[in-house]
């Protein structure tokens, strides 16, 4: 239906065979009901189910890559069969094939795997949910992605600058940067490249105050009351931790409830990183609060 003043037109009515109108009320709730039995043919003891919306994920576990990509290709053959007798279209270019591992072994991983019955050529990177996984969990294209759309976003921050004062340039920042900036930020905050960030957001900041280009931030971010990206990746981590507690019953210490020591045990790793991993960061910011 579409109204253009006092006038009123409608579209032409039609059949639908197959589905429900896009953009409707009940379209979610019948799209839940008809993926809910997704799970039970595709499940089994290695293998785990992870769905958001519309996104579903099919993760694996095995012991090698050989039985790895075995696995993975029998539950995505799987899918496809519940695909097709559900009338739903599996899209095989949307498909990524991505072997996390060291820096160290990159050369000892296939360039290509066949993955039901075509070739999958491997990839540096993935986009999930927004956030870009690199297969060294680097997080170098992440951040350069979140440096980009902070750096598009001072641009139109500079132009409301000269028609905006301190406060209303301050809501714009909340609207286009922070919500940049805090997506995610418990999984890329720890990289060695979260410095970028940082310098991008001290562009803002900068823009807002009027301040020339080399002038320092110190204080600055006290005075508008605005997290910076290292506060801000803290701020996260804790809140995270508080949140999932139940998740971290696991690293409680085993040491005499009467002592002072009540933080929590880091995991046990032999691998960098690990450390730039949210469980070791949410662990590491919560022992070291007051």
């Amino acid at each position: 239906m579409l109204f253009r003043g006092s006038n009123t037109f409608f579209s032409d009515e039609g059949c639908i065979l197959m589905g429900i109108s896009q953009g409707s009320v009940l379209g979610p709730l019948l799209f839940v009901f008809h993926v809910n039995d997704l799970a039970q043919e595709i499940l089994d003891a290695k293998t785990l189910l992870v769905e958001f919306a519309d996104d579903t994920s099919i993760l694996t576990l095995a012991l090698t890559l050989s039985e790895l990509l075995q696995i993975s290709c029998e539950r995505l053959l799987a899918a496809q069969e519940w695909f097709n007798k559900n009338k739903l279209v599996l899209n095989t270019n949307k498909t990524s094939y991505l072997c996390f591992t060291t820096k160290q072994k990159d050369r000892r991983i296939s360039e290509t795997v066949v993955l039901n019955n075509e070739s999958q050529v491997l990839a540096k990177s993935a986009r999930f949910l927004g956030i870009h996984i690199d297969q060294n969990l680097d997080w170098m294209e992440h951040v350069g992605y979140v440096c980009r759309r902070v750096t598009s976003a001072c641009c139109s921050l500079r132009v409301m600058s000269k028609y905006l004062n301190t406060e209303c340039l301050k809501v714009v920042y909340y609207a286009n940067i922070y919500s940049i900036l805090r997506y995610g930020i418990i999984f890329w905050g720890g990289s060695t490249d979260a410095a970028r960030v940082f310098v991008s957001q001290k562009r803002a900041l900068r823009i807002m105050l009027s301040l020339k280009h080399r002038q320092s931030c110190r204080g600055r971010f006290r005075q508008l009351g605005i997290l910076t990206v290292p506060g801000l990746y803290v701020y996260e981590c804790l809140l995270f931790l508080f949140k999932n507690r139940k998740q971290f019953f696991i690293y409680e210490s085993q040491k005499n409830k009467y002592t002072r020591y009540n933080g929590l045990s880091v995991p046990h790793h032999r691998l960098s990183a690990t450390e730039r991993g949210p469980t070791y960061s949410c662990i590491k910011c919560f022992n070291r609060m007051p």
